[in-house]
């Protein structure tokens, strides 16, 4: 109402009480009036938050078989288990040398 340049008429001695009561009730409209909405905002936020997650949930439990399929055939196939024991026999010569080098051996 002040921002919009309106005020009240002067008040005799009985209206003042009225004016300030009215003053009172219109602040406590307006308060009220932005606490539902800041909760209208709150509520679109959940609502939001819940749908993309019922999505998601949707998309997990009918995901598409092919694609799981697809994806397992195009992976990176494992590696053979004496490949991975001759990487590890290499990694530990090679941490032995490292060591005589450093350490050396005492003879």
């Amino acid at each position: 109402m002040s921002r919009q340049g309106l005020r009240f008429h002067e008040a005799d001695t009985n209206g003042e009480y009225v004016y300030d009561l009215l003053y009172r009730q219109m602040v406590d409209y307006y308060l009220a009036l932005h606490s539902v909405q800041r909760s209208f905002e709150y509520d679109e936020q959940t609502i939001e938050k819940l749908t993309s997650r019922g999505d998601k949930l949707f998309e997990q439990e009918h995901r598409s078989t092919v694609d799981d399929l697809v994806a397992a055939l195009e992976a990176k196939q494992p590696r053979d288990f004496a490949e991975q024991v001759r990487d590890v026999g290499a990694g530990v010569r090679d941490f032995a040398t490292v060591w005589n080098a450093l350490f050396g051996t005492k003879e």
